[in-house]
């Protein structure tokens, strides 16, 4: 039996919103344990100064629809127009230039989101760098089924590890983890 969510919101998207779109590019990859992306669904797991937190996100029509399961179920709510990108202004962007305006157009319905934990971030970018896109996928996925935690709620998904624990974890299970050793020296600091 599925748990009762913990929060539960509608809000009403901007005009022109796609949900996909503006959380694909989040995705470590298709095998990424701390983010699904579904046509029309979305179920982020994170970490927040609040505690581990599980997000279902449903764009049924020109609203979203977001439960949301653990202690900082209510923190990530409380930031959900940021994390969705609704306060993004993509009317003001007119693009003039052929391919920037071509893509502007293939992708219409995409907003930026700005994320409330830039840690997460921060060490894909950095699991990037210098590798190929799927080795780096590939180490993001080890590194946080070693050192995450399943996430609260119905999902089955992963909360990344805290700044914390990445930092005390020994460089050599973090290369185990496929972290590049230049890649784990900087994470770890």
């Amino acid at each position: 039996m599925r748990a009762p969510p913990d929060i539960s919101r509608r809000l009403e998207t901007p005009r022109d919103y796609d949900l996909r779109l503006t959380m694909i590019g989040h995705r470590m990859g298709s095998f990424d344990p701390t983010l699904r992306v579904e046509d029309g669904r979305v179920q982020l797991a994170s970490r927040t100064p609040e505690g581990p937190a599980c997000l279902e996100i449903e764009q049924p029509s020109s609203i979203v629809e977001v439960r949301g399961w653990g202690t900082g179920a209510g923190w990530l709510s409380e930031r959900l127009e940021q994390l969705l990108g609704f306060e993004d202004e993509p009317h003001f962007f007119q693009p003039t230039d052929g391919a920037v305006k071509s893509l502007w157009q293939q992708f219409s319905g995409m907003h930026l989101p700005r994320l409330p934990r830039v840690i997460d971030r921060i060490v894909q970018i950095i699991l990037l760098q210098r590798v190929p896109w799927r080795d780096g996928c590939a180490a993001w996925k080890r590194l946080v089924s070693q050192l995450g935690e399943k996430a609260p709620g119905p999902a089955d998904l992963i909360v990344p590890p805290s700044s914390r624990e990445l930092a005390s974890t020994p460089y050599c299970e973090m290369v185990g983890c496929g972290v590049p050793p230049r890649q784990a020296r900087t994470i770890q600091q």
